[in-house]
């Protein structure tokens, strides 16, 4: 989702609920609350915004099996739940969960609601632009979560009355990405087997210094390669021997 929340001076401001709440105390016991300074997930939060800014905010839910060993020393299947939060399309937090979160059957905006008897109570409300926002049956990866963050700045981003289309470029770059001829969007960090560097290699296979400048500058970021691969004196404990 997509959203600028005006200014408030206190934290109970609910931009998206969507869960189970204590009704004696508003807070949520099951759940997931994007408040106007604090993404909760099961009434912990897991990250900090800052109120009257556009925030891009993209949270990812993952079922994972792995095995390990019961105190009887056998093989058992362990399920687990990978809590993702992205802001601004990077990845800020992560939390591994024992059960699904429990979400309940409704989204609430602009506020958290609860029942007390046959009156609805609304609380936290708040004051919001809310510009996108989007649901899925199946986590996105990291390069789907980083289009929809520059789709949304772009769009959200007006010069002269217009969205600046004109940031894609060189947004793209900032994530390893650039536009084909025929529009489509290549990802050089990100492939269908998972993430890669080899765009930053050399013809020998080994870091090129050329390529690491060529895209530290589209970054903005100071990037130092020291080569000592020709040094049969520099080994693993040049790195660590004071």
């Amino acid at each position: 989702m997509c959203f600028k929340a005006d200014y408030h001076a206190d934290d109970n401001r609910t931009i998206l609920y969507c869960g189970n709440l204590d009704a004696s105390t508003g807070e949520i016991s099951t759940g997931i609350s994007v408040d106007v300074h604090d993404i909760y997930i099961n009434n912990e939060s897991v990250a900090k915004l800052t109120d009257n800014t556009i925030n891009n905010v993209d949270i990812t839910c993952t079922q994972t099996t792995t095995e390990t060993l019961n105190d009887k020393g056998e093989t058992v299947e362990v399920t687990s739940y990978i809590i993702k939060v992205y802001l601004a399309g990077v990845l800020t937090a992560t939390r591994q969960l024992s059960s699904f979160i429990s979400l309940g059957d409704t989204i609430y905006l602009g506020c958290r609601t609860y029942t007390v008897g046959t009156e609805q109570k609304y609380i936290y409300l708040c004051d919001c632009n809310l510009y996108n926002m989007q649901l899925y049956d199946t986590p996105l990866s990291d390069y789907d979560i980083a289009t929809n963050y520059i789709n949304n700045k772009v769009s959200t981003t007006y010069v002269s009355g217009s969205p600046t289309f004109t940031i894609i470029d060189s947004e793209l770059k900032k994530n390893f990405c650039e536009r084909n001829a025929d529009g489509t969007v290549l990802s050089h960090l990100y492939t269908d087997s998972g993430y890669s560097i080899d765009f930053l290699l050399g013809a020998d296979g080994k870091l090129s210094s050329d390529h690491l400048s060529s895209y530290a500058k589209s970054l903005g970021i100071p990037v130092v390669l020291l080569d000592v691969s020709t040094d049969p004196n520099w080994t693993f404990n040049s790195f660590v021997t004071q």
